[in-house]
């Protein structure tokens, strides 16, 4: 029977980028899946929350290392001012973030982001928002209080008096261009 290779940290660093979405738990590079329109228009969403608070920075499909071997991808990852440093741009892996983000998709299991929830916050997120696209609700957790909040605004123990509503990042009514051609 053939054994899987576990890879490195450094090893998973030094991966040529084929456009596949992983992480690296335990040396084993694990496929995600691919979000649907929804997953991703939400992500972006509360990215550009995030950057429009005008402090800190945000990025889209974060990777950083959590615990021992493990390379975690969250949706969204936000460091506080002068966290994330000019040497941090150009290095594959990025910090441990003070803010970490996950969209829920219909394909996720419930035990796995209650697991990742709380890998991240050992590992040192300050605090951890899972949205639910399917209710439209958000879990909140901060570390050394647990889940503090369900509910229709975000908010964080690292962005204190920040609101940000959940309608503010779920699509409305957004209008579409038809496929069809019109006839003349």
């Amino acid at each position: 029977m053939a054994t899987k290779a576990l890879l490195t940290v450094e090893q998973y660093e030094q991966l040529p980028d084929i456009g596949v979405r992983t992480e690296l738990v335990d040396g084993e590079v694990i496929e995600l899946a691919t979000g649907n329109p929804l997953h991703s228009w939400v992500r972006d969403e509360t990215r550009s929350a995030l950057r429009g608070l005008g402090t800190g920075v945000a990025f889209a499909e974060a990777e950083f290392r959590t615990l021992g071997s493990r390379i975690r991808r969250a949706d969204v990852a936000w460091f506080a001012p002068g966290r994330f440093i000019q040497s941090d741009w150009s290095r594959p892996i990025m910090p441990v973030p003070d803010l970490a983000v996950e969209v829920v998709s219909h394909n996720d299991l419930a035990a796995d982001v209650r697991d990742k929830v709380h890998e991240y916050l050992d590992a040192g997120v300050i605090s951890v928002w899972i949205i639910y696209l399917n209710t439209r609700e958000a879990d909140i957790w901060n570390r050394g209080r647990g889940l503090t909040a369900v509910s229709d605004n975000l908010t964080a123990d690292c962005l204190p008096g920040v609101a940000i509503p959940l309608e503010r990042i779920f699509p409305g009514n957004i209008e579409c261009e038809s496929s069809s051609a019109s006839s003349s």
